[in-house]
């Protein structure tokens, strides 16, 4: 029931993270003050925004996470997409991939909180050999408010002459703010030419 305590004392908490530790403090003592004379969801509403920030300062830490690669037909939003039933694909076939960052940093401007992400790609052969690569333009996102979730679509056209075949497409994204990197791959099966 007496936080102020702990937390004006640094050595209390790990050297790593202090800043998270001290939210997550505050976070159970608001939630556990039952002295307080605001309702159950007054404080629950209070602890929730210190976790967020708490939440905040962990991401900082956590390694950068590319999520849910998914070849599409149509991406509408966040989590919003709808994939192609099968990841087969013709050569020289434009496609749309959809991919989602976690633990990425925003930074305060006059234009609000700015996220600025970079991507390349790889295209590997079944043996893991390059076959092809490229580079997307980077994003610069500005928001009123600090983003929780991010997603990208790009697009990519398959080489013309990549033979039939299986492949694995790696996307590699780069955090421009915390210079964090993180990669995911998709399968996917290049078809047989139709014959003419």
């Amino acid at each position: 029931g007496q936080p102020d305590p702990i937390l004006q004392r640094k050595s209390a908490l790990p050297s790593t993270g202090h800043a998270h530790w001290t939210q997550q403090l505050l976070t159970l003592a608001t939630s556990t003050n039952s002295a307080s004379a605001t309702n159950l969801k007054h404080r629950a509403s209070t602890a929730s925004y210190e976790l967020a920030k708490a939440l905040v300062q962990l991401r900082k830490q956590a390694a950068l996470s590319v999520r849910n690669l998914a070849f599409c037909t149509t991406v509408y939003d966040y989590g919003a997409y709808d994939e192609y039933t099968e990841s087969q694909f013709q050569a020289g076939q434009q496609l749309s991939l959809y991919a989602e960052v976690e633990n990425f940093q925003s930074c305060m401007t006059d234009q609000g909180y700015l996220t600025s992400l970079a991507s390349s790609y790889e295209l590997l052969d079944e043996k893991g050999i390059g076959i092809d690569r490229g580079e997307f333009p980077s994003v610069k996102d500005y928001c009123r408010n600090r983003r929780r979730d991010f997603h990208i679509e790009y697009g990519l056209s398959l080489p013309e002459q990549i033979a039939p075949g299986s492949y694995r497409l790696q996307l590699t994204i780069q955090d421009n703010l915390s210079h964090k990197t993180g990669t995911h791959e998709i399968a996917f099966e290049v078809a047989v030419q139709p014959a003419n």
